[in-house]
């Protein structure tokens, strides 16, 4: 009998959850018996793997072996390379022995295999971290049912045995990533998320670099003289890991506690002399580390809020996931910020690998419970048009999965190619967007422009992941790509396209309202080209035909918004008439042809 189980990858803590066979949902202990596992991966002298326990334990020994936060590599999937002497290892491989040690983990201590997973990503991973968290999923051994945003699986944890109808917040601070969602629940079962914002580079492990600096601080002002030793770039690697986990340890105590002494023996040299680090730090300390990265926590909250098209008074709940957010401090300043005290009544350790694993009996087909989850992309996805402007297919913060169609031809006679470019982001120009990837279609028919009909099709499946394909509708050619590759957009990319589509808000809607008009000037000047090659008009009409066509061409690219309103006028009013004259000429043409047949005839 198989397994399918939840497993959140987290930056700093791994936990991996099932649903038992009567409903109910267990958190799986690692063969330590602890239910979280450090995601720390390192490799011994022998290049033997250590994962867990193990590796913290061997990081005091041989630091430089040893990785953290590998998650915060992932859009590199295997672009990337830890070196140790001849041995090389990629992110997405160091995700992968993670995942085995959980997957070996939770086999022994249910007695059967587990071959299925959900495994939770942040929301704001982009398609290249989706994409190596599934294949790390898929290196050790599993099959990987869906790949879930990280608040979205908490919210299920936290809905399940709720009936009544709220609007939610999720903040989710782990030890490497911030994510905020908002969704609306639905009896229990109906998740729909309504927006998100994060940062993939923003949590607990900045909190401790943080601390570790003031205690460095503070153990530099007992001496009278610089030793060189100001930052944490300054130590060497043993005592730059024993300040770092010595902080993180501070961090938690003073999570408890008013103030704590950080004692580290040994730490360093002083006056010739092997000294103690011997500081004391206090919870103002702390919470002075905690301004500026919470700030930018709330600058994301505002964002999702806005996206959403909510004020703090239609939230129902403020959900806490994610170990960060223990700290008081953090539940005073979000308290302080929406009016609601947060609800932390599961584990935030666990409650994101718990909603996974729902969602995975779900999908696995081992649960007769219905859950129905609606997320979301967050930003724009969309071509490249004529002009360079962004032809948006995909909005941000539509549902997914997604499919959307659309049709497209060609701006030139006898075009044979046609490049298709995708970009992401909320500018209306290409140009102030990020380019995901581009593909050619050949062997377009030749004909006049506007003739061929190219389908463009973007689908996001559930995992968030993106593939784009064009069709020529008329000898069916087609080429298709899935996003991946050197997209590396991190959330600090993400955040400056939005508040740079914000802050350009007036300017951009000027600019789309000019690139309308210029596209409607570009139809006219088509259109006149096409009455002239009718060659059925008198010399004064083709004259008019002539200066207007000269005059369209002259203001394509004019800035003056009175000068092209004033000429699309003209160019309708004009245009309408002659296709009147057209039409006219035909039904005279048609009459004289029946006349001819008729007495012809007779």
């Amino acid at each position: 009998m198989s397994k399918a189980v939840g497993i959140d990858l987290g930056s700093t803590f791994s936990v991996i959850s099932h649903i038992k066979t009567d409903g109910t949902i267990e958190v799986i202990p690692n063969c330590e018996g602890n239910r979280i596992t450090p995601s720390v991966f390192a490799i011994n002298e022998d290049n033997n793997f250590l994962i867990g326990d193990l590796a913290v334990d061997y990081e005091s020994q041989n630091p430089n072996r040893t990785i953290r936060l590998v998650k915060r590599k992932m859009s590199k999937g295997f672009d990337e390379i830890y070196s140790f002497d001849t041995f090389t290892i990629s992110p997405c491989k160091v995700s992968a022995e993670i995942i085995k040690k959980l997957k070996t983990d939770a086999e022994n201590y249910l007695g059967e295999d587990v071959t299925d997973a959900v495994i939770t990503v942040p929301a704001y991973f982009n398609n290249d971290e989706r994409q190596a968290t599934k294949l790390a999923g898929e290196l050790a051994g599993l099959n990987v049912l869906r790949i879930i945003n990280e608040p979205t699986a908490a919210s299920l944890a936290y809905g399940l045995e709720k009936k009544q109808n709220s609007t939610i917040l999720v903040y989710d601070l782990g030890g490497g990533t911030f994510d905020v969602t908002i969704l609306k629940l639905a009896d229990g079962v109906d998740f729909h998320v309504l927006s998100t914002s994060g940062n993939t580079h923003l949590g607990g492990a900045d909190f401790d670099r943080s601390l570790a600096l003031i205690i460095l601080n503070k153990f530099n002002s007992q001496y009278d003289y610089n030793y060189h030793q100001e930052t944490l770039i300054d130590l060497d690697e043993s005592q730059r890991t024993r300040l770092l986990s010595s902080a993180e340890k501070a961090k938690k105590t003073l999570s408890q506690v008013e103030k704590t002494t950080v004692s580290i023996p040994y730490f360093s040299f002083r006056n010739r002399q092997l000294v103690n680090l011997n500081v004391e730090v206090t919870r103002t300390d702390l919470e002075s580390c905690l301004i500026d990265p919470l700030s930018k926590t709330k600058e994301c909250i505002e964002q999702a809020m806005n996206d959403a098209k909510l004020s703090y008074s239609d939230l129902n709940e403020v959900v806490f996931v994610g170990g960060s957010t223990r700290i008081p401090f953090v539940s005073q300043k979000v308290e302080e910020w929406t009016g609601i005290k947060p609800n932390k009544s599961i584990n935030p350790d666990e409650a994101v690998s718990i909603g996974a694993a729902l969602q995975a009996s779900v999908l696995s087909g081992t649960s007769d419970r219905e859950i129905y989850l609606l997320d979301v992309c967050p930003l724009s996805l969309g071509i490249e048009t004529q002009g360079g402007v962004m032809t948006t297919l995909i909005p941000r913060n539509t549902q997914v999965p997604a499919v959307v169609n659309e049709k497209f031809t060609t701006a030139f006679d006898n075009q044979e190619t046609v490049d298709v470019k995708i970009f992401q982001g909320e500018r209306p120009l290409t140009k102030d967007n990020l380019l995901l990837g581009e593909f050619k279609l050949d062997n377009i028919e030749k004909s006049p422009r506007g003739l061929p009909k190219i389908e463009v099709m973007f689908e996001i499946d559930a995992n968030g992941i993106l593939s784009v394909k064009a069709v020529d509708e008329i000898n069916g050619t087609e080429q298709q790509l899935i996003i991946s590759g050197n997209n590396n957009l991190t959330a600090e990319e993400i955040q400056k396209i939005l508040n740079d589509a914000q802050e350009n808000k007036a300017s951009d809607e000027n600019l789309r309202k000019l690139i309308n008009l210029r596209g409607q000037i570009k139809d006219f000047i088509i259109q006149t080209e096409e009455l002239l090659r009718t060659n059925k008009f008198n010399e004064q009409e083709t004259k008019d035909i002539c200066e207007l066509n000269s005059s369209l061409i002259k203001a394509e690219n004019s800035s003056n918004f009175e000068l092209l309103y004033s000429l699309i006028e003209d160019a309708r009013e004009t245009i309408s008439d002659m296709i009147k004259v057209l039409h006219k000429k035909a039904e005279e043409s048609l009459w004289i042809e029946q006349k001819r047949l008729v007495f012809g005839h007779l």
